[in-house]
């Protein structure tokens, strides 16, 4: 995966659960207890995460390569 589709696949990702979060905020939604855990549990450290992504995507993508090159002198 190209450095360019990756930022376009966290940004997408990121928009969308900001999205959840607008859904969270501006709806009775937020009344529901489920709905609730979900967006604290799941949706708010998926965007975090996405958002650090994005900010230190230089670094995240020497730090997979990191990895992969590990894994490739193991095997030659």
């Amino acid at each position: 995966m190209s450095n360019k589709q990756l930022r376009n696949v966290v940004r997408l990702v990121h928009l969308a659960i900001a999205v959840l979060i607008g859904a969270f905020a501006y709806s009775p939604l937020r009344l529901n207890d489920t709905f609730a855990a979900i967006v604290q549990l799941i949706v708010v450290p998926v965007l975090i995460v996405s958002g650090i992504v994005m900010w230190q995507q230089p670094l995240v993508i020497k730090w997979l390569n990191r990895g992969r090159s590990q894994e490739q002198q193991k095997t030659t």
